[in-house]
């Protein structure tokens, strides 16, 4: 089976599934949150079924703001290994990723206090 679903497809369900079970157990075990049932039947399978939909729909939103257009672009102009550093970057950008933390209490003459003294003259106030 070649194509979108073909082994490869089906490879990165079992595996996406595996990691994201690693990672529901492991906030289950720091207290992150607890496994309750609190419906069961039909309406467990409900809430399921449109929970699931509700992430697909927030997952292909993601992909095509983040990397649709602008990887299909990229690609096509400069192979897809070299196009796809920029596409996460971007991605880490927007969520905040990327942003240098404040440091408080920085020692006097040191990178971060010369920074802050700098963006205070511009105008930007990081503390």
């Amino acid at each position: 089976m070649t194509g979108a679903f073909g082994t490869v497809f089906w490879q990165g369900v079992v595996w996406g599934l595996v990691i994201l079970g690693v990672d529901m157990v492991a906030m289950s075990v720091l207290s992150g949150f607890s496994f309750h049932i609190c419906t069961l039947g039909f309406q467990a399978i409900k809430y399921g079924l449109l929970w699931a939909f509700v992430c697909l729909l927030i997952g292909l939103a993601e992909e095509f703001e983040y990397r649709g257009y602008a990887q299909f672009t990229l690609t096509t102009g400069m192979g897809f290994w070299p196009s796809a550093l920029p596409a996460p970057l971007s991605h880490m950008g927007s969520q905040g990723a990327l942003q240098p933390a404040p440091v408080r209490d920085a020692p006097p003459g040191s990178i971060t206090a010369r920074s802050r003294t700098v963006s205070r003259e511009r105008g930007n106030n990081l503390s």
